[in-house]
């Protein structure tokens, strides 16, 4: 995938990648070379069924894992009720519920770690990696709640009143690479439409069934930024 990036390079590259019908699973990577160096977004959702219990005790080390070792911007982890197969049906479905937003080590010496570590909110991050330069995961809840998006709101509202070091357009850049992963979250809930919140997901030659339409079951996401190298 690097050589294939590097050879494509100025254009950006977006891969696509299908999991198996045992494993349901659908990823996406946009890579793109901009003023900040290469940025890397990722698109994660896998399914579960009704039978089965999403890893999401998983997440954390997850996020300390990409923040310590690959750079991690930021990543938002959300949970939805939607079908294990990954298909989309032709109606409205509910959005997906937040679960987490980490921030990576760079993001938050940018923010400033006081600012960053001090929501005006009862949140409280947790902090990953080494202490000299952590990243910072938020727990938002444990996916079945909606009100945990005005939760996500207001966090994002807060981190974005930080003063960005550096000056014109490049901080500016820079700050709103910061909140890409979780930029859904400034959309008023109760606007919410299926377009800004789903992608159009589609099979891998596995046939719906009617238990699939009667129950449809918890799926697990997970957006997130990385910035490596420089321009």
């Amino acid at each position: 995938m690097t050589s294939l990036a590097r050879n494509r390079a100025p254009r950006p590259t977006w891969l696509l990648t299908v999991g198996s019908p045992g494993r349901p699973a659908i990823a996406t990577l946009r890579i793109r070379r901009t003023e900040l160096g290469i940025e890397e977004e990722i698109t994660f959702t896998a399914g579960y069924g009704a039978d089965e219990e999403a890893p999401l005790d998983a997440i954390e080390s997850l996020a300390e894992m990409l923040a310590t070792r690959h750079g991690l911007t930021s990543m938002i982890a959300s949970l939805r009720t939607a079908r294990r197969d990954l298909t989309v049906p032709p109606r409205l479905e509910a959005p997906p519920v937040p679960i987490a937003f980490t921030l990576g080590p760079d993001s938050v010496h940018d923010i400033g770690r006081t600012h960053a570590s001090r929501p005006p909110l009862n949140l409280r991050p947790a902090q990953l990696g080494p202490a000299a330069r952590p990243a910072l995961r938020y727990l938002l809840g444990d996916g079945t709640k909606a009100p945990a998006w005005t939760v996500l709101q207001q966090l994002i509202r807060h981190l974005k009143k930080a003063q960005m070091p550096g000056e014109g357009e490049s901080a500016a850049r820079r700050f709103e690479s910061v909140f890409r992963a979780g930029e859904i979250a400034l959309v008023p809930f109760d606007s919410v439409q299926p377009g800004p919140i789903r992608d159009a997901f589609g099979t891998q030659g596995q046939e719906q069934t009617d238990k699939d339409e009667a129950a449809p079951t918890r799926l697990a996401a997970s957006d997130l930024q990385q910035r490596r190298g420089s321009a």
